[in-house]
């Protein structure tokens, strides 16, 4: 927990310019591990560890020895998930608990002891927080997680909870980069596409675990889409003009859109990524994302 030390960007500095040794580190407040200090970048590896895969959580809590897939195979080899069709089957307990491997009956006060640590600790290494700031944090992410992702806004959310939009930005990028949340933005280019109101998605469990404290219920649709988000990584969401049926997502040249098995074509995807076993011509099994890392 290296970021609890004063000045730790210093003192690795130090001992590497000073030492012949090699030096492995780690810390938990990802906010605190990518901000800037003393210089390491040409000195230090810095590698995020991400949620667990549905594929990790197979192979770690359900004894599988699953491999990686590539976008490529998924997207061009008809065979490819025949012999994981059985993983299927977990899917739901995933969206569940699948992301953080806690164990035992209390795995929601886990999750939710390890949002109280970002939240109360982490914000105040970049920012003032007192205890009206941490209060807004508390309800900003149980709205978070009782809203589906396209709907969104600051304004909103700056009047329902009696701040400024100013501070919930603030939040919503503190968030970010503590890796509660994930933001995907319009497709685009330029400054002006950053400054639009991103989607915000949650890494598996947070949504279910925090939905399920405030009671508050949460569309399939969406798990559908934080799954498919959690695993691609970088991609943007199609923003169409009101009412335009319109794609989800845009990745690496391709159109995805993602549904249930019964999802139509209307959309005009070229892939459409769905709750199934089954492949049939442009329809992928959403599960099978999961591999990707």
């Amino acid at each position: 927990e290296i970021h609890h030390l004063k000045d730790w960007t210093w003192i690795l500095k130090t001992l590497y310019d000073e030492e012949d040794i090699n030096i492995y580190f780690s810390g938990s407040s990802s906010i605190d591990m990518f901000r800037k200090g003393a210089d390491l970048s040409r000195r230090a590896i810095i590698k995020e560890l991400k949620p667990a895969s549905f594929r990790e959580f197979l192979n770690i809590k359900k004894g599988f020895s699953f491999s990686k897939l590539s976008l490529e195979k998924i997207l061009k080899n008809k065979n490819i998930g025949i012999e994981r069709i059985k993983a299927f089957e977990y899917l739901k307990e995933y969206y569940s608990r699948g992301g953080m491997l806690y164990e035992g009956e209390f795995f929601e006060d886990a999750v939710v002891n390890s949002i109280r640590k970002i939240i109360e600790e982490d914000l105040r290494t970049i920012r003032e927080v007192d205890e009206s700031v941490v209060n807004t944090a508390y309800k900003l992410l149980y709205s978070l997680a009782a809203t589906p992702p396209g709907e969104i806004s600051y304004a909103d959310f700056s009047n329902g909870l009696s701040v400024s939009k100013t501070m919930i930005k603030n939040l919503i990028d503190d968030f970010s980069k503590s890796g509660i949340i994930t933001r995907i933005y319009p497709c685009g280019r330029g400054i002006n596409m950053a400054r639009k109101m991103p989607k915000i998605y949650f890494p598996f469990p947070l949504r279910k675990v925090l939905s399920s404290i405030a009671l508050s219920p949460i569309d399939i649709g969406v798990l559908r889409e934080e799954f498919f988000i959690n695993h691609v990584g970088n991609c943007c969401y199609i923003k169409g003009k009101r009412g335009e049926r319109t794609p989800d997502f845009y990745l690496e040249g391709k159109l995805f859109e993602v549904g249930g098995k019964s999802k139509s074509r209307m959309q005009k995807a070229d892939y459409y990524v769905v709750d199934s076993v089954k492949r049939e011509n442009n329809k992928l099994p959403l599960f099978l994302f999961g591999f990707l890392y």
